[in-house]
């Protein structure tokens, strides 16, 4: 509920993105290939599709954790799919469709959105060399007309995103009523950015967060997007609202095991079963942009034109820096004794201290999945501990004021008291939850308990440090 009152918009400010390697096959085989794209977006489709048949079946397993090997709560892959948040005013919902009656996938090229489905009328899965053709069918359709880039309304503020939505179907009726709900049923949405070809990571990671200026791709209400490039880089985008983080990484790796020669060697050498025939895409908006007269579609590409000013404002207004870490890595740090995740967040302390002179309001997430609906609570970094840590390490390298060992022990000592909270967290005995419970239940103009509306209540609130960790993924 937290994240669909937020009316800020949802990209930069809430989703997040994950940068997959690359699939060896493709790359060894395909390097120059000017279809590296396409080929490794069906593979992608063909990969999610098997995924979704394991969630939707029930046949996934158990995701389980610890020596104890706890078992997680599964509700959250019920959002992997098939699913879309909808801008409302004031506070957001969102909608499930029906895996049963939807078995396309949305696909978004050129700033124009298709829908492209998965299985025959019989339900057998399309060949790889099939949705391949399908995908190099959508971009020559998207290349051969320029059309009004409807994407662009998905990025503004919440509340003009909802006024955006309904003016959308007020030109466009229940057709656009319609086109809307292809989009949104859609499995997932896969955007073909082929004509990008980032040589950076931090080209990647700008292209994943916000498209970097480069590109109209995108429908940030989709729960998933999975953003390939020209060059065949992977991007994972993914709205908060309904999907944390770990049952996404597990999907992730999913797709990174299953790759393009894999895939193909699996159709050539067992005999699976696919449909032969080709999947009859179809353009979602352009039948319903087609019917607009000359008034509606100024009136319609005046309300783009804004939300692309905004955006670009909203771009323009972050910066974003990668850092690649290869001096040592956790193997080192379990060696010298501390909890990987520990010793990074007490870097992070360190470098937030040196750089606002205090410390800072510091959100890392655990998940409380062993609580049936669990998802999140917050641990906090911010202890008695780093803060002593973080003194005796003084404002500048090398501060003489303190000996290395007395600085080593405060760190141990801060590593420990990290370690312990987020354990608390992870079992359910973390504050940041319940007293978010609490502000929610308050009744509106009802007066909040002086405890939620102290000022320090309200500080420890503003975020100045994210410091998240996900496993690492590879193929």
């Amino acid at each position: 509920m937290g994240y669909l009152q937020l009316r800020d918009p949802v990209v930069i400010n809430i989703s997040y993105f994950f940068n997959l390697p690359e699939d060896s096959s493709l790359i060894r085989n395909s390097k120059n290939d000017k279809t590296l794209c396409f080929k490794r977006g069906a593979s992608l489709l063909k990969a999610a599709w098997e995924y979704r048949q394991l969630v939707c079946s029930g046949d996934l397993p158990q995701e389980k954790i610890g020596k104890q090997q706890t078992p997680l709560c599964s509700v959250g892959f019920k959002y992997l799919f098939h699913s879309c948040r909808i801008p409302k005013p004031n506070q957001d919902s969102y909608r499930l469709y029906d895996p049963s009656v939807f078995t396309h996938a949305t696909v978004a090229c050129g700033g124009q959105f298709f829908e492209v489905p998965l299985v025959d009328e019989e339900g057998c899965v399309y060949s790889l060399a099939s949705l391949e053709e399908s995908l190099l069918e959508c971009h020559q359709q998207a290349t051969q007309k320029e059309t009004i880039e409807i994407g662009y309304l998905t990025t503004s503020n919440r509340d003009q995103c909802a006024r955006a939505r309904s003016e959308l179907v007020r030109l466009g009726g229940a057709a656009m009523e319609k086109a809307l709900t292809k989009v949104e049923s859609g499995m997932l949405l896969l955007c073909l950015d082929s004509h990008v070809k980032p040589s950076s990571l931090k080209q990647c990671a700008k292209l994943y967060w916000h498209g970097d200026k480069k590109t109209s791709n995108r429908w940030y209400d989709k729960v998933i997007q999975l953003v390939v490039t020209g060059n065949g880089q992977l991007g994972y985008v993914g709205e908060h609202a309904l999907l944390d983080g770990m049952p996404a990484v597990g999907f992730c790796q999913y797709l990174l095991k299953s790759t393009y020669g894999r895939m193909k060697s699996v159709e050539e050498e067992e005999s699976t079963v696919t449909s032969s025939s080709k999947p009859l895409i179809n353009n979602i908006f352009d039948p319903v942009l087609c019917m607009l007269d000359d008034s509606d579609t100024q009136m319609l590409q005046k309300l783009v034109d804004e939300a692309k000013n905004d955006f670009d404002e909203l771009v323009d207004s972050n910066e974003l820096e990668f850092l690649r870490f290869q001096n040592y890595g956790k193997n080192f740090i379990k060696k010298a004794g501390f909890s990987p995740d520990a010793y990074i967040q007490m870097a992070i302390q360190l470098a937030t201290f040196r750089l606002f002179g205090k410390q800072v309001a510091t959100y890392e997430s655990s998940q409380v999945r062993k609580f049936l609906h669990g998802r999140t609570e917050t641990t906090r970094s911010i202890s008695p501990a780093s803060n002593a840590f973080c003194k005796a390490m003084g404002p500048r390298p090398n501060d003489p004021r303190q000996s290395k060992p007395i600085k080593l022990q405060m760190l141990r000592d801060a590593t420990d008291s990290h370690t312990s909270f987020t354990r608390l967290a992870s079992d359910g005995q973390g504050v940041d939850r319940h007293l978010l419970a609490l502000s929610i239940l308050a009744e509106n103009g009802e007066k909040l308990p002086s405890l939620l509306s102290h000022p320090l209540h309200a500080r420890s609130k503003l975020w100045r440090g994210l410091a998240r960790t996900v496993p690492g993924m590879s193929s």
